[in-house]
């Protein structure tokens, strides 16, 4: 659609990831590389709310690192890389099984489906944060994990909770995974 005529500074990049979000939902995925101000910083949490992934440049390897910074800052950002690396890293991400059933809602819960490891998964993130996933909407649930296994290269939901009880500070990022949700 032709630009707005409001006032104020334009956001292009904003504008493209909200529309990514909204069209692709978990299949998005976002990369702000080198600029000046903060445009795409608000787009990449949209991408995030919606379940998809998200790039910044690393700064040390930008020209002008505004963009990415504000992106890092805003907390919305799962992968911080020079570009080459965020090249393999799509690469490697392109591949995994949750992108490939992310537009398959069941193709997704076959790469979580082992209810063994979803308990698992409740009972470490019950014990970290109070809260039991346990009842929440199981489609949610499993797109959410598919994304973590995903930034973590895990194949199965066995390894992701092994991961999960092993590592400090993945079970505050799964809940914080669950509990996202970005509106207008």
């Amino acid at each position: 659609r032709p630009r707005s005529e409001q006032p104020g500074i334009a956001m292009p990049v904003d504008e493209l990831f909200r529309s990514l979000a909204e069209d692709c939902g978990a299949n998005a995925i976002g990369v702000v590389l080198s600029g000046t101000g903060s445009d795409g910083a608000l787009g990449l949490q949209a991408i995030k709310g919606e379940g998809g992934i998200t790039f910044a440049q690393e700064e040390a390897s930008a020209r002008f690192a505004g963009m990415p910074r504000a992106a890092i800052e805003l907390g919305c950002v799962d992968f911080v890389l020079p570009p080459r690396e965020i090249a393999k890293e799509l690469t490697r991400i392109g591949r995994h099984p949750y992108l490939a059933a992310a537009a398959d809602p069941a193709a997704i819960e076959s790469v979580t489906d082992d209810e063994h490891s979803l308990k698992r998964i409740f009972r470490t993130l019950r014990g970290h944060s109070r809260v039991d996933f346990s009842r929440y909407k199981r489609p949610t649930v499993t797109r959410r994990l598919g994304r973590r296994m995903a930034l973590h290269q895990l194949d199965k939901l066995h390894e992701y909770a092994d991961f999960l009880e092993a590592t400090p500070g993945e079970a505050r990022a799964l809940y914080d995974d669950l509990l996202i949700r970005v509106t207008g």
